[in-house]
Parts: C-alpha cells; structure tokens; sequence
C-alpha cells in the first residue's frame, strides 16, 4: 500500500482524475514539440522521407533513437497510470490495447500517413473508437466481435487510402481550387493609351544578354554600371557595363529570384520563390534573412511559411516591405491562384535589426510589385 499510488490512482483534481490531467499535459507538449521544436521537425522530416532527412543534414539514426527512446517513456507512463487505476497489475495486463491505439491513430490521422504529427485530431480520433468500443460492449458483444470491427475499420480506411492516394492529384485538382466570381467595372482613364491606340515604345530597343539570360524577373543598375538579374535557373547574374554584352554567375541560390534591390551596404535583396528574402553581397555570399512570418491566430491554416516571395523595396530605415503573393501555391502552380481569384496574398515587413518579419496588410489578390515613394512616406503595391 502506498498513499501516492492511491493518490494517482483514484484522486481527483477540479473533479477530473490525475490521469486526465497527465494526459492534458503530455498533450500539450507533444503539440509544442511538433510545432515549435527542432526535434519535432526532425521527427516529422525523418517519418515523411528518410532519405531526403538525411540529406537535409538531420541525424537521422539519433532523431529514430531519440524517437523510439521518446515512446518508450510515454508507453512506460501510460503502464503505470493503468495500473494506479486498475490497483493491481498482471503480466499479460494490456494485451491487445495496442490493436486499440493503432485503430484510433488510423481515424484520427485520416490514413496511413507519414510524416505527420497531429495532437488534436488524434485525441479525437481516440475518442471516437473509445466511445465505439463501450458501446459495443455495453451492447454484449463478445471481445473477438469488438476486435473484427476494429479491423474492418482499419482495412476500409486502408482501402479509402490506398484509393486516394492512387487518384490524389486528380482528386485535388477538381476539388481544392475554389474559384470566386469576378465582376470587372468598366475601364476609365485609359484614353488614348490602349495597346491599339499608341506606338509600341520598345520597338526600338536594344536586347541584352541574348542567349545568355532565362527568365529574368527584375533588373538593378549599380553605381558602377553594372546590371544585376536573376534566371530561371536559380542564379543572380551580373552584366558588366557599358555595353552588358558580357554575363557572369554571382551567386547560385537554387530558388527562382524575383525582386531585386540595393540595401545601404551595397548588398542585393532578393526574394526567392520557395526560399523567402535573402541577401547577396558582392563576393556572391547568400545569407537567407526571413522564411517565415509570424502566424495569424485566427487562421486555420499554417500560414507562418513564405510560399512565394515577389517583389521588395527597402524603406529609409532599412526595413524590407516585401509581398508573398500567395499563400496557398507555389511558383510552379501559380495560375491556380490567378484562377481562385481569392485574396491569397500578404504584404509583409523584415526588420533587419530584429531579424523579425511581420504581416503589415493581409488578404491582397496576388500582390507583386511593390515600391517606397521617394519621400519614403508612403508604399505602393501592385494587387493583382
């Protein structure tokens, strides 16, 4: 007899038992560790592709060590609340609750699923079959009878997920994009400056870097005379003045450059699509600055990661506005954004001095150009 066994096993705190309160805990832990923990990114990144971990740079045989290690003790916790609760404990005490933990991990997690970690849908999903269990029971169903049906469930839900994913981009492609109606207003102020109306002003303009150049996005134009773009290709290249006929590498980034500008130091900002902003300095050093923003408290969705950096310009005190056109698309598929319609896009803010990035203007259409007036008193954006 021990007064701390009798306490854990049949006390109550605020009228729920111990076990609910070690449970509400470890809950919310789990959740921290998955969502804000470099160990439960890791955890996370090594379930979903093991390979692609590995070459990240994770420890991959000390995050499964640490993983399995991690279990151990929760499964060991979970032994001695049972037996607190139970007051007494047998050898063959918990078999087949593990065909129960993987029945609601099933439900909870939607399908074999790896490289996720879910908290709160889980815990619902333990409900859900706990509450089926019961009433099975309760009902005079026999054990092996409440065993089969946990089995069907996980065969059909194996079944759905095999399906799915066999069909999964087709099945995305008619059911995620959710277009809205777009009613235009007629144009005004346009006179005389339709593209039937004027000359074309670049008829007679000189091409550079022909055959040297993929997919430039933006242009800059040092004090030196030298011109600066980024390519397709993931690269910012470097023009050499007056005549720009001859084009050289300063730094591979491996993301698709888009905005381009010059900060007081006389480094490049740029926003990479997929990557965030980063800087360039003139030696072809590539520092990443943001990636991710803080997230909205409001929103359902994980909205923290820049998807799709467009276009900057920097503010007299050094701060970077910058647009994330998109939050819901990558490059490669932003035409689905173009056709949703909805306003996916975010103005955001990179303070140098903090290292911090902030939303300043939410829920623009696939914001991209943007540009400080010269009295640096106001900011323009292009909302598409």
């Amino acid at each position: 007899m021990d007064d701390g066994w009798d306490w854990v096993g049949f006390e109550r705190v605020l009228t729920l038992p111990v076990a609910f309160w070690v449970l509400a805990v470890l809950a919310v832990a789990v959740f921290v560790m998955f969502r804000q923990s470099r160990f439960g990114w890791h955890v996370l990144a090594v379930g979903g592709n093991r390979k692609a971990a590995r070459h990240g740079g994770i420890a991959v045989k000390r995050t499964v060590f640490l993983a399995y290690a991690l279990a151990g003790l929760i499964v060991g916790l979970a032994g001695f609340l049972f037996a607190a609760r139970q007051n007494s404990i047998a050898a063959d005490t918990g078999i087949g609750m593990e065909f129960f933990v993987l029945t609601a991990l099933v439900v909870g997690l939607g399908g074999f699923v790896p490289g996720r970690g879910a908290v709160v849908s889980v815990l619902l999903g333990f409900a859900t079959i706990y509450m089926l269990n019961n009433v099975l029971v309760n009902s005079g169903y026999r054990g092996d009878v409440v065993q089969f049906v946990m089995c069907g469930i996980i065969l059909m839900i194996l079944a759905i997920d095999v399906r799915f994913r066999k069909n999964r981009h087709r099945l995305l492609a008619s059911t995620y994009l959710d277009p809205v109606a777009l009613t235009l207003a007629p144009v005004q102020g346009m006179e005389g400056m339709m593209p039937d109306e004027i000359t074309p002003a670049l008829a007679g303009a000189t091409v550079l870097g022909t055959g040297l150049i993929d997919g430039p996005e933006d242009v800059l134009l040092d004090d030196q005379d030298n011109l600066y773009c980024g390519t397709r290709d993931g690269r910012i290249l470097r023009l050499s003045g007056p005549e720009f006929q001859t084009a050289e590498t300063l730094a591979k980034i491996g993301g698709r450059p888009l905005g381009l500008a010059l900060d007081a130091g006389g480094d490049i900002i740029t926003c990479v699509a997929g990557m965030g902003l980063e800087r360039v300095t003139m030696a072809g050093k590539v520092t990443l600055l943001a990636d991710q923003t803080s997230r909205t408290l409001i929103s359902v969705r994980d909205d923290r990661t820049i998807r799709m950096a467009d276009d900057l310009d920097i503010a007299p005190d050094g701060v970077i506005c910058f647009t994330d056109a998109t939050r819901r698309y990558v490059i490669e598929n932003l035409g689905m954004d173009l056709l949703e319609g909805r306003p996916n896009g975010r103005l955001l803010a990179h303070d140098p001095k903090s290292g911090k990035t902030r939303t300043v203007c939410d829920n623009l259409n696939f914001p991209n150009g943007v540009c400080v007036t010269h009295d640096g008193r106001h900011l323009l954006v292009a909302n598409s």
